[in-house]
């Protein structure tokens, strides 16, 4: 079987939930960005009223309205999308997981077939990087339509120009988000495949033998996550601390495939 073909399986299987959560994303941040800039215009309101100013006199005093204006005022829009990547992440370890352990049999289909195992573990992980790409989009559309309502919303005058492109360049949320660069895009493209190649690890480890593969899995994600957690807490410069970042992604990336490599020819069995 073809690895494309492998992945589109695959694919169709999540396709219904994946649309469900991009509709929710989109319906439930929308709906979050109308409470925030709601709360911002009667913010300009009420400091119009006080100045004893009209409120086209006043927004034409005061630093122009921006997107992350709006998310500092509320920031519920930023913590329900990355809520959403977060169960993305989740959602995407229990398909992973139910793959194995459920009533499915496409899997022991899959591990009788002539050809290195790795084509198992390479379709999922393009399914995966695909809806992460999509749930970037996601976010793209998401800020480009908090921009509209906010100019519709928002005092004439009031709102800065080029929300969407200063939003990508300067605010500190989005480094959390959206990549801005190539250089970024290309980071969390290998953050995503080593988060997915880590997960891999607990699941393969836990079907080649289920009561200590179960124990080294949970201790490899939980060793994972701390020494990602500490490589924040050390006094690197900016430069630096992108260095660090780029060494810990390669040596758990490097750590993680062969660990599901020797575990997928040597350990899984049928």
């Amino acid at each position: 079987m073809k690895l494309l073909t492998m992945a589109e399986i695959d694919l169709r299987k999540i396709m219904p939930f994946s649309i469900g959560l991009f509709i929710t994303a989109v319906i439930g941040t929308q709906a979050l960005f109308f409470i925030a800039i709601t709360k911002v215009k009667e913010s300009l309101e009420y400091a119009a009223a006080d100045n004893q100013m009209i409120i086209e006199e006043y927004v034409a005093t005061i630093n122009k309205v921006t997107l992350s204006t709006i998310i500092n005022t509320f920031s519920y829009p930023v913590l329900f999308m990355a809520g959403l990547g977060l169960l993305l992440i989740l959602s995407g370890f229990y398909l992973w997981y139910k793959d194995w352990f459920g009533t499915s049999r496409q899997i022991y289909t899959l591990l009788t077939l002539k050809g290195s195992r790795m084509r198992i573990f390479t379709a999922k992980l393009l399914v995966f990087l695909l809806l992460f790409f999509a749930y970037y989009g996601i976010h793209l559309l998401n800020l480009f339509l908090a921009g509209k309502m906010a100019g519709m919303l928002l005092p004439d005058g009031s709102l800065s120009e080029n929300l969407l492109y200063s939003f990508l360049m300067y605010d500190s949320f989005r480094m959390y988000l959206i990549p801005n660069s190539f250089e970024s895009l290309l980071f969390h493209g290998a953050f995503l495949i080593m988060m997915f190649s880590i997960l891999s690890v607990a699941v393969l480890s836990d079907r080649s033998k289920r009561i200590w593969g179960l124990a080294f899995g949970a201790v490899y994600i939980i060793v994972s996550m701390y020494a990602f957690i500490y490589l924040y807490t050390l006094d690197f410069y900016s430069s630096e601390l992108k260095i660090a970042q780029w060494l810990f992604v390669a040596i758990y990336l490097a750590a993680s495939l062969l660990l599901s490599r020797f575990l997928l020819k040597k350990k899984v069995s049928i």
